[in-house]
């Protein structure tokens, strides 16, 4: 992602799974936030879409929270 920003291809939006091994999508929000920008459309990907989770996505500059598994119909 960084590298499509700095040649001016930035993506439309940035799907982030929740839970991962070494980096959870908190952090990589905040990381993506502070390289690309506030303007950068990230979308929390999770198994578990409790009310918790989605006030967190949210204060972390996420910009919406879909439960797993997506409708890709949903999606777009």
């Amino acid at each position: 992602m960084l590298a499509s920003h700095t040649t001016g291809e930035d993506y439309d939006v940035c799907l982030v799974d929740w839970k991962m091994p070494d980096m959870d999508g908190i952090e990589v929000t905040r990381r993506v936030k502070e390289y690309v920008g506030p303007d950068a459309t990230i979308a929390a990907m999770t198994a578990d879409a409790v009310h918790e989770d989605v006030v967190r996505a949210g204060e972390a500059g996420m910009n919406v929270h879909l439960a797993k598994p997506i409708d890709p119909e949903h999606l777009f």
